[in-house]
């Protein structure tokens, strides 16, 4: 007989697992949407899984056992696949690493982190590396390597954190140098230089200018204008 929408049972509902620890379910509808569970003290989490109204896991949380920081955090797909990882250090919830996945299973993106700064692949859906990009200690772009051999290394001022420099070396190994001027409203100006940028040799081969939302609006080149406004 089917059980009528009234019966059947929503809220929290409090029980205790073989070890005897304090779990609270969840229930929407007479469905499982949330398991949370407790070690001893009962006041501290020992883990917490989220599901799908089908019953696949949608995310599960695991605690340290002593520092009750979060040591993983995984997401999945509806399907059963993981979607989304991340590894914590366990003592203070630093990132050690985190994962995307495709809905295939293969990954789409890696980031291990470290004291130098993150480094995050990423891949195609064929599980390809397409490229990999270093950053340092305070999460700014370092160097991307693409996978035709070509990468971008940039370089930051000291005092105010704001990129001032690109080299761009292309598959076939040229180098071209490139100074960057980073507006407080978000606007930037590029310039190319036939040689790497200093204050006595300039040596320009274009400039670009692009708006706060990344837009061209300007370019010079070889003293022909093109206006984009």
């Amino acid at each position: 007989e089917e059980v009528k929408a009234s019966q059947k049972k929503n809220g929290v509902e409090t029980s205790t697992n073989a070890q005897g620890c304090k779990v609270e379910t969840t229930y929407v509808d007479g469905v499982v949407t949330k398991v949370v569970e407790y070690k001893e003290d009962g006041k501290n989490l020992a883990k917490e899984t989220e599901y799908f109204a089908n019953g696949q896991v949608k995310q599960e949380i695991k605690y340290d056992s002593f520092y009750n920081t979060k040591v993983s955090e995984t997401e999945y797909y509806e399907n059963g696949q993981v979607k989304h990882e991340i590894k914590y250090d366990g003592y203070n919830e630093k990132k050690k690493s985190e994962t995307e996945y495709y809905e295939n299973g293969n990954t789409k993106s890696a980031t291990t982190y470290d004291y130098y700064g993150p480094t995050t692949e990423n891949y195609d859906t064929n599980g390809k590396l397409q490229t990999r990009t270093e950053y340092d200690y305070n999460g700014k772009h370092v160097t991307t390597y693409n996978s035709d051999g070509s990468n971008v290394k940039t370089t930051y001022d000291k005092e105010t954190n704001k990129p001032i420099k690109e080299v761009r070396t292309s598959a076939d190994g040229t180098v071209r140098y490139f100074t960057i001027e980073l507006a407080d409203d978000g606007s930037k100006t590029v310039t190319e230089n036939k040689k790497e940028y200093s204050s006595f040799d300039l040596n320009i081969v274009g400039i670009e200018k692009y708006d706060a939302q990344g837009r061209l609006t300007y370019k010079s080149k070889y003293q022909r204008e093109y206006s984009y406004t």
